[in-house]
């Protein structure tokens, strides 16, 4: 496929993805040799939903076929209406390069001007945005005042719009970044500055993209979705005259913070694919960048992959109700392999979304305590820089999983005390508890750690002996392990009394303690450790001892 044949593929990604009948359209694939015989089983075989299995079909088509010959199998599979759009669209892009007059060429103080904003924002990603800021407002009060003169010379009128502008730009986005709440950010009286310079800037129309697009995405923010596509659009649609791809690419970005703020309300696989397809796009118009650039935004594009595949908004924040496939998962993670591979110049903002995207992948494989550890250095970064926004989303996260932990405690500890008063009937077979993530911990050399639990009527046998321990991740200098034990005992080694000092932190060993001295029988026992092994998903294994 040609690049428009691509741009058009991409636009009806979505569409493919959510209409096509998955199992047809693979056997037509196959006839036409444009997938392989294990892909068009393992999609035909697959018991994943239809948008799924579709993203297996269509995600190598693009690269490996010719547009005729997949809108030969669109028609064939019964969806010649969405062919037929497909083929429309392409003539009618086609015929707009013909009649597109030619691309304006950046000027020689369009390019100085970009490289003082990226100077500029260099200084905002990080803790030094505060004092930049009172900076930047002294610097725009003087450049407004002087360019209010009447009698002010074009040239510099011009020079002095130009810098002005990038100026209230940079503080923008210094205000969006670590601003708390950005609801109101649409309302600041930069925009209004921002809008009145266009026409004395030396370039207008780019001026003019570049407002567009920033207004749009505060009107994203502030829940103005729709309003926030037309702006971008418009912003869009301008900067397809200019060969420059940062600008086009700076719109493409936007545009996909505003899909993702939507997908946390819309949460399809359509949309899901559409803001992957914009992405896709958007990468391509950076590759004639100058490489600095072409990294950077790079590594900003493969972070909002990685958002996306795992159900994360552009806060960070978790989108409720979203699939989340095992292919989702493959692709996040191969996101922020690629990410770290290329991220040595990288900011801490960028370093806390990666962070935030690791927690959220570790969250996902049930490896909580890794994630912990994750979150962590995420809000680590975040206070260094003072992003007070995504301090809020990072502590939150922290906050949840604490209750979350509070609360497999509790269930665990009331699920036991219920199971002993009333115990079910068993053989008389003792069991061992098998948990071999202590191995490490305890400085056991065997595979398995197995607490044996036998008749309790027998002195010399040990009472049911239980930790439980995070694992936690390498990075933490102090790991939060926690531990419950109930350690060997006899009968009469238990004590329930306790000192006035150390009685509320012993108030739930006692209730434990006193719980075995109703244990009397194997049958309680098994109930017991049943109950306790289903809860904290260990496994069980039996133990047969000799008669």
């Amino acid at each position: 496929m040609d690049d428009t044949e691509i741009k058009v593929f991409y636009q009806f990604f979505g569409t493919l993805c959510t209409d096509v009948n998955s199992t047809s359209f693979a056997f037509k694939l196959l006839g036409r040799g444009l997938i392989s015989a294990k892909t068009c089983e393992s999609v035909v075989c697959s018991s994943q939903p239809r948008e799924s299995n579709n993203v297996v079909l269509l995600r190598d088509v693009s690269k490996t076929s010719k547009m005729d010959d997949f809108l030969g199998c669109l028609h064939e599979a019964g969806h010649g209406s969405t062919a037929d759009d497909m083929t429309k669209e392409i003539q009618k892009m086609r015929t707009q390069l013909l009649v597109t007059p030619h691309r304006v060429s950046m000027t020689y103080r369009d390019d100085v001007m970009d490289r003082f904003a990226e100077r500029l924002k260099m200084k905002i990603h990080n803790a030094e945005a505060s004092r930049c800021a009172s900076d930047f407002r002294s610097w725009i009060s003087r450049f407004l005042g002087t360019l209010s003169d009447p009698d002010l010379d074009p040239r510099e009128e011009k020079r002095l719009a130009d810098f002005c502008f990038v100026l209230l730009d940079t503080l923008i986005v210094l205000e969006r970044t670590h601003s708390e709440s950005k609801e109101h950010l649409f309302q600041r009286k930069e925009f209004s500055d921002m809008k009145e310079l266009i026409v004395k800037t030396s370039n207008p129309t780019l001026m003019r993209i570049r407002y567009n697009g920033r207004y749009g995405m505060a009107l994203a923010q502030s829940g103005q979705e729709e309003k926030a596509l037309e702006k971008l659009q418009s912003s869009l649609d301008d900067a397809q005259r200019y060969s420059p791809g940062k600008d086009i690419g700076n719109c493409l970005f936007a545009i996909v913070n505003v899909k993702m703020l939507m997908y946390s309300i819309d949460k399809s696989e359509r949309m899901k694919q559409e803001i992957l397809s914009f992405i896709e796009e958007a990468i391509r118009f950076f590759e004639n960048e100058e490489e600095n650039a072409l990294l950077n935004w790079r590594r900003i594009y493969l972070i909002k992959k990685a958002y996306c595949y795992l159900g994360l908004d552009s806060f960070g924040r978790d989108i409720l109700g979203v699939t989340i496939s095992d292919y989702d998962l493959e692709m996040a993670g191969d996101c922020l392999n690629m990410f770290e591979k290329i991220e040595s110049s990288s900011d801490i903002r960028r370093k806390m979304h990666l962070f935030r995207a690791r927690a959220k992948l570790h969250t996902i494989k049930e490896e909580k305590c890794i994630a912990d550890g994750y979150v962590k250095q995420a809000l680590a970064l975040a206070q260094e820089g003072k992003f007070l926004a995504d301090i809020q989303v990072l502590e939150n996260c922290i906050h949840q999983e604490q209750h979350s932990k509070q609360d497999v405690h509790s269930r665990a500890r009331f699920q036991f005390s219920e199971r002993i008063r009333q115990p079910s009937e068993h053989d008389e077979t003792s069991y061992g508890v098998t948990m071999p993530s202590l191995t490490s911990l305890l400085g056991d050399d065997d595979n398995d750690t197995v607490c044996e639990c036998s008749d309790v009527q027998d002195v010399q046998t040990p009472y049911l002996r239980i930790n439980l321990h995070q694992q936690f991740s390498p990075e933490l200098e102090s790991p939060d392990t926690t531990s419950f034990v109930w350690e060997q005992c006899k009968p009469e080694d238990l004590n329930l009394e306790t000192s006035e000092s150390d009685s509320s932190e012993n108030t739930d060993r006692q209730m434990e303690q006193s719980m075995y001295r109703h244990i009397r029988n194997k049958t309680l026992l098994n109930t017991a450790v049943n109950s306790i092994c289903g809860l904290l998903q260990m496994e069980v294994i039996p133990i047969n001892y000799p008669t």
